[in-house]
């Protein structure tokens, strides 16, 4: 009998670790990860990638260091969020030849932009400080809200990262 009541007491203390491990995985990895509605980019500027409506996988607390082609939510100047993918990272250079604009590295890497992208004479030559980041639209034809009407967007206004779409819009 005794036996029966140990093994009994063992199990409920199992069941106790299990839930304050379940609790510490949250708290710690977890909570940082969002599944939700976007309701942003209304006009689709960013579609397929992130369309208006549809669910998405989000970590709200993306890398110190952004990686090109990530999609991205930032908070705008008016704190609107929008959604942009990184064209441009920390360090580099943009440069205009031929009238097609690429970004350069700092060891010379090139980085073609997308050939129908319109910029004004001021971004010639411009260097991305440290923290600052060339975020575009995928429909640039749209003029949305993007480095292109504001400039290079600091690390500290991007707030998250999409990280995959689910679908099911309405």
């Amino acid at each position: 009998m005794k036996s029966y009541q140990a093994l009994k007491k063992l199990r409920s203390l199992r069941w106790l670790v299990y839930l304050l491990l379940l609790a510490l995985l949250y708290f710690t990895v977890l909570s940082r990860f969002r599944y939700q509605r976007l309701a942003m980019d209304p006009f689709g500027a960013m579609a397929p990638a992130v369309k208006y409506g549809e669910r998405h996988l989000i970590d709200l607390e993306p890398a110190t260091a952004l990686g090109r082609n990530w999609i991205v939510i930032w908070q705008d100047f008016e704190d609107a969020l929008r959604v942009a993918r990184v064209a441009g990272l920390p360090g580099e250079r943009m440069r205009n030849a031929d009238g097609h604009w690429f970004l350069q590295g700092q060891g010379g890497e090139k980085h073609m932009l997308p050939r129908r992208l319109e910029l004004d004479a001021t971004w010639q030559r411009r260097l991305l400080g440290q923290d600052e980041y060339l975020l575009l639209s995928d429909h640039l034809e749209l003029r949305a809200q993007d480095s292109r009407s504001v400039g290079p967007i600091h690390r500290r206004r991007i707030r998250a990262r999409v990280l995959f779409r689910f679908g099911g819009g309405s």
